[in-house]
């Protein structure tokens, strides 16, 4: 959708959304039913960002998960690695940018 504003914003505006309303209707991808909260896309793209760079899933964990530096051993036991926590995040992120971003724009 492109808008000239040359042209009044609001006839522009009814146009484009009979044009999206038209593509989501023939689109065969569903919005999810809970949107992500806006947190986690910005550490969605930032790992993007960081994968895009080269890092690897335990540079990237290491970043956004560190490990406290005082810990109980119970509280370590079963929780998800960082560069686990990493990759799930960037395989999310890929599934924004590739299938579902949009529909990002029903955020509240």
């Amino acid at each position: 959708v492109v808008f000239n504003l040359k042209i009044p914003l609001k006839r522009q505006l009814e146009e484009a959304e009979k044009f999206l309303k038209k593509e989501l209707k023939e689109s065969k991808i569903k919005p999810s039913a809970k949107s992500p909260p806006r947190y986690a896309l910005l550490r969605y793209w930032r790992i993007l960002d960081a994968k895009a760079d080269g890092n690897n899933n335990s540079v990237i964990g290491k970043f956004f998960y560190p490990r406290p530096k005082v810990i109980k051993k119970s509280s370590i036991e079963g929780a998800t690695p960082s560069s686990k926590r990493a990759k799930n995040d960037y395989d999310r992120a890929k599934e924004y940018r590739d299938e579902t971003y949009i529909f990002l724009i029903d955020l509240p």
